[in-house]
């Protein structure tokens, strides 16, 4: 995407007349969004709904890491987080939210999955009928389960908050190290397909979902 906005950060670039960033802010009350210092926060029009978190970070995983250090905790010790570069139908956001509310208080996980895959390396997630995580893997090996793939969706119960630090710790710097360890760790993870999804890091992306009219 740099070479096709060179002076534009990713969360900046407009599909269907609003930004990235605009459109989550707009649908999500109350967020909390992590973004590098300097990031041109005057050019979001909503900025004033959001809690910003500026940071200096060298991977997605270390941005995860320190958000979750910053920010308080959920009265109900669930944590949602939405990729901003993740594009999926805005009536997919209720049943999402109403998904997250229906999470265990412990050791319970969910990803946002999705059958349509434009992701140059996408994350495989296989799931039985019921829509339970069985494999998360960069590989396909399982022909027992029905095979999604990840759409920049997270959520999980307050005992995930310190895996990402644990996962830096060990030299791990990407968000689907994170969602690979919750299996690991024995959390019980659902998938929601939230039908088509985008994830916009090419310039033939952004035309396509735009033509998408989400």
């Amino acid at each position: 995407m740099k070479a096709a906005f060179p002076d534009l950060p990713k969360p900046l670039v407009r599909v269907g007349g609003e930004s990235l960033l605009e459109r989550l802010l707009r649908i999500c009350d109350n967020a909390y969004v992590v973004v590098n210092e300097g990031f041109p926060k005057e050019k979001i029009s909503c900025q004033d709904k959001a809690h910003w978190v500026e940071i200096t970070t060298g991977s997605p995983l270390e941005s995860l890491a320190k958000l979750l250090a910053a920010i308080p905790m959920p009265e109900d010790g669930k944590y949602l987080i939405i990729t901003s570069d993740s594009l999926f139908a805005e009536s997919k956001f209720k049943s999402l939210f109403e998904a997250v509310d229906q999470l265990a208080a412990e050791k319970s996980a969910l990803v946002g999955v999705t059958e349509y895959v434009n992701d140059e390396k996408p994350l495989l997630i296989s799931a039985d009928p019921g829509m339970r995580v069985h494999a998360i893997d960069d590989e396909a090996d399982s022909k027992e389960y029905t095979q999604f793939v990840g759409a920049g969706v997270y959520a999980f119960s307050k005992d995930a908050v310190n895996i990402p630090q644990t996962l830096l710790d060990l030299g791990k710097t990407r968000l689907r190290d994170f969602q690979k360890a919750l299996l690991y760790d024995g959390f019980d993870v659902t998938a929601f397909n939230l039908g088509k999804a985008y994830d916009i890091d090419r310039p033939e992306d952004l035309f396509e979902a735009s033509a998408a009219s989400f």
